[in-house]
């Protein structure tokens, strides 16, 4: 699912299994439905995006991958009780 972060709407999305198909189908609606204006876009850390995005919007949108890290990853630093 696609969400705009300003209007909260939703200008795409797809049902299925998280392929590299359905990823690549999945950005070219996007792309299809927002036009031919540069765009943020931010997905979760899924290796499919990368390559989906690129094609899709051939450099013109400014993207990046967000990842999370569960668990105590660097949080507390190395100090010592």
């Amino acid at each position: 699912m696609a969400l705009d972060a300003d209007s909260k709407l939703i200008p795409s999305f797809i049902i299925g299994k998280r392929s590299s198909l359905n990823t690549q189908a999945f950005m070219q609606d996007l792309r299809y439905r927002i036009g031919d204006h540069r765009v943020q876009l931010t997905t979760d850390a899924y290796i499919f995006y990368r390559k989906a995005v690129e094609e899709s919007f051939a450099g013109d949108a400014d993207f990046a991958q967000l990842t999370k890290l569960y668990g105590d990853y660097g949080q507390f630093g190395n100090e010592r009780y």
